[in-house]
């Protein structure tokens, strides 16, 4: 549960799509993902172009424009996209969490056939007859009808020959090139994947392409190429991440030197406005992807939105939503625009409004936003610590600050420590809320903490029966119910009555992620590590709205509506929600 370390990302590029839903089910009505973290790309016989990305399949027609962007709403296995082959009509995706088979018709539509869990999919290759998958740590596959069958090896689980990282055909047999244990190749069905190369080949392998009667093997110390037998030869020095060959010259994609063509005439680098951080090349050398987009033709395919697809928190004005990540800061989508906010530190771990003010909580320090202005509350005696994981706004005005050692009130520009001088011992406080009657909240990760400043408070944890997990990660008022998630033992129902917090029921659920409990509608939905659940107020169950996010991580869920925003590690999603709850 990486949110308990927070920060933000914003100032990627992302791409606003409506996703097509599938036949007889409701599912997202926007989807917004970061697509400029370019991992694969390859241009069809028809001009369209398909990008693998950190944030889902893009799909750009023959005129270059993004047509859409296919995710895990859309059936497939994960929405971080590593490795693509296109065979007319079909095309293999590989995933974070496997591999999908789709077939793209007209008018640049994408349909996910079948998808197939495995290990994390880096390289996807036609040998003779069959579709072999190279993956993370699970070694080599090949795909058949009933699924994927991984073929014998030598290497054990956790050897670094299972970490796959490209596959090729050379010398009529499967070779596959791996981190951190060299190349493998395919003897025969009973021996399967093993060790091949006698060493001429660098450890990590990152990309293999096939090229003037050579094998070349790119790697972290450069290139180098093999015959069938005999020495290898180095052929250049640069950090390699991708490999093609197109005719008489072989298509270098370097980490560092942008992409380099080696020829007959020399090696010379190819013009790619200044990009240098070279990840993928189409197999027929059409399309380069960086990690600033992709390029076909030297010219950059357009993209738009947010900034990155690991987002820590959203909060809504009007028709305003403001958007915080992971490393980039908080960004605003609006009118299906997305803007920058700048002066906000790159981690964001929460986000709360307060009139025409913003407030922002990161890893430096809480920043208020009022129009073009931005002032920053750090430690050194202002706040009880300049690592602030969470803030929410007053019914009376300010706005409630939890840090790595304590609370704060901020009102009228003053501070109000609640710590160990107000009875709270030194605690890191997750999560912050206001009851009624003013009683403020405080999620620790030792219990939660009920009470006012000036007065005694009160804490609820394990030791008092209140709750099963003391580490609190949000909090979710109704009336006098609050609702407590933790980290590791899901949802409490409490009561308030006279200002103090009474034991009520175990809802269990999950890791409930820092401020991932939302109510609307009678309901209650807690972001979970493990996806979205939802559950009446009162009586009924938990159950998983698979179809609401991008990512199984979601990180934060915001009512709109009868709309909900989901936040996660994969994205943003805007869903529809149905009379009982579901999307």
């Amino acid at each position: 549960m990486r949110a308990l370390a927070v920060a933000a990302a914003v100032a990627s590029l992302v791409a606003i799509v409506t996703a097509a839903p599938p036949a007889g089910a409701q599912t997202a009505l926007e989807v917004h993902t970061a697509i400029d973290d370019v991992r694969a790309c390859v241009v069809a016989d028809d001009g369209t172009v398909l990008v693998g990305t950190a944030g889902g399949l893009a799909v750009y027609g023959a005129d270059g424009k993004l047509a859409r962007v296919v995710t895990a709403i859309n059936g497939l296995p994960d929405t971080r996209v590593h490795a693509l082959l296109v065979e007319g009509a079909t095309a293999w995706i590989g995933t974070e969490r496997g591999l999908a088979k789709a077939t793209v018709s007209e008018h640049v539509r994408v349909a996910v056939n079948v998808s197939y869990p495995s290990a994390p999919v880096r390289a996807i290759h036609r040998h003779e007859d069959a579709v072999y998958v190279g993956t993370w740590g699970g070694g080599v596959l090949r795909a058949t009808a009933a699924g994927l069958t991984k073929l014998p090896s030598d290497a054990g689980t956790y050897d670094a020959r299972s970490r796959v990282t490209s596959l090729a055909t050379f010398d009529g047999a499967l070779v596959g090139g791996t981190a951190g244990g060299g190349l493998v190749r395919l003897r025969d069905a009973k021996s399967g994947m093993v060790a091949w190369g006698d060493g001429r080949a660098p450890g990590t392998v990152w990309s293999l392409a096939p090229h003037g009667g050579r094998l070349w093997v790119g790697a972290l110390e450069g290139v180098v190429s093999l015959a069938a037998s005999g020495p290898s030869r180095l052929e250049g020095d640069t950090d390699t991440r991708a490999l093609a060959s197109v005719g008489d010259t072989a298509l270098v994609g370097t980490f560092g030197r942008g992409v380099v063509r080696a020829g007959v005439k020399g090696d010379a680098p190819a013009d790619l406005a200044g990009v240098k951080f070279v990840q993928a090349l189409d197999p027929r050398g059409k399309c380069v992807g960086t990690r600033s987009g992709a390029f076909v033709g030297g010219a950059r395919l357009a993209t738009s939105g947010p900034p990155e697809n690991d987002i820590t928190a959203i909060a809504r004005d009007g028709n305003a939503l403001w958007v915080g990540t992971y490393e980039r800061g908080v960004s605003v989508l609006e009118g299906g625009a997305w803007r920058h906010v700048p002066h906000v530190d790159g981690r964001v771990n929460g986000l709360a409004l307060e009139g025409h003010r913003a407030w922002v909580a990161t890893a430096r320090g809480l920043t208020m936003i009022e129009g073009e202005t931005a002032r920053t509350y750090g430690g050194g005696g202002v706040l009880p610590s300049s690592a602030v994981h969470a803030v929410v706004a007053l019914a009376a005005g300010g706005v409630l600050v939890g840090t790595e050692k304590g609370a704060a009130i901020i009102k009228a520009g003053a501070v109000t420590r609640i710590d160990e001088k107000q009875g709270l011992p030194v605690r890191a406080v997750w999560a912050v809320a206001e009851a009624p009657d003013g009683v403020l909240l405080l999620g620790t990760s030792a219990g939660l903490y009920a009470g006012k400043p000036g007065a005694t408070w009160q804490r609820v944890a394990i030791v008092t029966g209140h709750l099963k997990d003391d580490w609190i990660t949000s909090l979710a008022v109704d009336g006098a119910t609050v609702f407590v998630g933790t980290y590791n033992a899901g949802v409490t129902r409490l009561a308030l009555e006279g200002g103090k917090l009474v034991a009520g029921e175990h809802l269990a659920g999950g890791y409930v992620n820092p401020a991932g409990l939302a109510i609307a509608g009678g309901r209650l939905y807690a972001a979970t590590m493990d996806g979205l659940l939802e559950r009446p107020l009162q009586g009924g169950a938990w159950r998983t709205l698979d179809r609401a996010a991008s990512g199984r991580d979601v990180t934060a869920v915001l009512p709109a509506g009868r709309d909900l925003w989901v936040a996660s590690r994969r994205g943003l999603v805007r869903a529809r929600v149905d009379a009982g709850g579901g999307v």
